[in-house]
């Protein structure tokens, strides 16, 4: 039948054998755990880009709000100054420019 050293080396194969697979999985762990941060922040610096591509529209909308109520601000004091009508033109003109920004604003 089987001899002591025939079970003895059928052992030891059998260990180095779960040994190995043992092996081989801690390696495609750490591979894993290696490969996921990278990932990780590849998503974060796409989530970043989305915020920073809103960020610029929302502060372009601000400028842009801005520049009217200068504008405004600068036709109204004109127009208190001079009293005449081309500044009451330019007050319209104005007028008409913030309430183009206002319906057109999304």
């Amino acid at each position: 039948m089987f001899e002591y050293a025939d079970i003895q080396v059928f052992v030891i194969v059998l260990f180095g054998l779960f040994a190995a697979i043992i092996t081989i999985d801690k390696v495609i762990d750490i591979y894993k755990k290696w490969k996921a941060p990278g990932a990780d922040m590849e998503k974060e610096i796409e989530e970043i880009k989305e915020h920073l591509d809103n960020d610029n529209k929302r502060i372009s909308s601000l400028e842009e709000s801005s520049k009217l109520t200068l504008r405004g601000i600068n036709a109204l004091i004109e127009y208190d100054i001079n009293g005449d009508n081309e500044d009451k033109a330019k007050l319209e003109a104005v007028k008409d420019d913030i309430s183009n920004f206002l319906i057109n604003r999304s």
